[in-house]
Formats: structure tokens, sequence, C-alpha cells
């Protein structure tokens, strides 16, 4: 919703809060009668330090679509079944770090993609689109806590083959193996487990991490294959 008007407010809010004009934020809850709402303003850089849960009359808000198409049938989700390729949306900011917390009109309702599973329930996503607010400074990766997620679940029930996960290699601590890992070309010689690998390069090509069977094959990274293989599958 975005605050088009303060009438019908009382005097502290309609003198004291005018600044709320043109912000956007979330109807938390309707109370009885309809007339008034209980919302939740976007944290920005221009509303850093303000109060952010408000009392406003309904009137007053008009309903905005979110950037990007929010499937209706998103869901949460836990740690222990995000994997790599899911698609999100950006439902709130309450359990990220708070420089991120800061960019919330900007990245709140947006749809992104889980590109890397960090410790401690943080995801690396990446946010679709490349018209993006100002104030990301075209940063397309932000990194988020789960809790502050929705996920489509038919995307991780379908998950895309083809999806851009190269092979990398490692050595077991003692050095006697080879480990296979899941790798994002874009983070430079990272795993999604979070490992440091060299990519598998023959010639100028790096064979896909998915294939038939590929997440059973011995020698792979079992981190990788539990965040890369859909849930549903054995």
């Amino acid at each position: 919703m975005e605050v088009v008007s303060l009438a019908g407010n009382s005097w502290q809010v309609r003198n004291r809060a005018q600044w709320l004009l043109g912000q956007f934020g979330v109807v938390l809850l309707v109370l009885p009668g309809g007339q008034w709402a209980e919302v939740e303003i976007h944290r920005t850089e221009t509303t850093r330090g303000k109060v952010m849960h408000w009392r406003l009359w309904a009137s007053g808000l008009k309903v905005v679509d979110q950037p990007g198409e929010r499937p209706k049938e998103y869901v949460g989700c836990s740690e222990d079944s995000v994997r790599v390729g899911d698609r999100v949306v950006i439902a709130n900011l309450l359990h990220s770090h708070a420089s991120t917390r800061a960019m919330g009109g900007a990245l709140l309702g947006r749809c992104a993609t889980v590109v890397w599973v960090r410790p401690k329930g943080y995801v690396l996503v990446q946010v679709d689109g490349d018209d993006l607010p100002a104030v990301l400074r075209g940063g397309r990766r932000w990194t988020l806590h789960v809790d502050d997620l929705l996920f489509d679940p038919e995307g991780a029930a379908a998950r895309r083959t083809d999806f851009d996960l190269k092979t990398g290699l490692s050595r077991s601590k003692r050095g006697s193996k080879v480990i296979r890992h899941a790798l994002m070309p874009e983070l430079f010689g990272v795993a999604v487990c979070g490992e440091a690998v060299q990519p598998m390069l023959i010639g100028d090509w790096s064979p896909p991490f998915l294939s038939d069977a590929s997440l059973d094959l011995p020698g792979t990274c079992s981190r990788c294959a539990r965040f890369v293989r859909p849930p549903d599958l054995p």
C-alpha cells in the first residue's frame, strides 16, 4: 500500500508526520468497521530512525502492485528445505541484517532466485529484473534470512534441470580424495556449500553439476547435493 492522504487522521499525524505521504508499506490489520488500519512502513534511507508502525485512516491508503510477479501460492520455508534455484518473494526483513533492512522499501515484494545457501539460516538471492531502484546501486544479490522469504512450492517440486550450476573440485582434508561440488560461475570459485573450489574445465567448457544420477555419484559433496536436490526426491 501507499500513503496518499493523511485526511481523517489525528492532529499529531497530520501535522507532525507529513513524511508519511508517498511512503509504501504493508497493512498488518484492518480494525473493526474498516475505517482504520494498522500498517508497517517500509524501511528506506529516508525513513531511518522513524516510527515504522502506524494506525492510519484507511481511506488515505492506496493499494499498489508489488514489484515483480508474486504467485498466490507462495508459502513459508524452513532452513532445512531451502535449495539453490528456489523461487522466492521477499516478504519482510525482520530477521536479516540491519544494512539490508535499510533497503526494505526497495526490496520488499520483489521476486528472486536462491543462488547460494549460507550458514545459520541465510541465503544469497538474486533479485529479478534490471529496473532496480537507484537506492540499491545496481545490486541484484542480497543476503537474507530464510524467515524473511516466501517460497514457491511448485518451483521446489519442479526445479529446472538447466539451472546454471557448473562442476567445481576440491580435495579432502587429507588430500587423498577429490570432492565434486556444485558451482555458481558468478561466485568466483565458491561452491553452493560455501567451500572454496577450483572450476572443472575441459578446454573452455565446464561440465554441469546436475545430470542424471549425478547427485549420487561417488565423491560428490553431500552438502552441495542436499542444497540442490528438490525436497520431494528421495
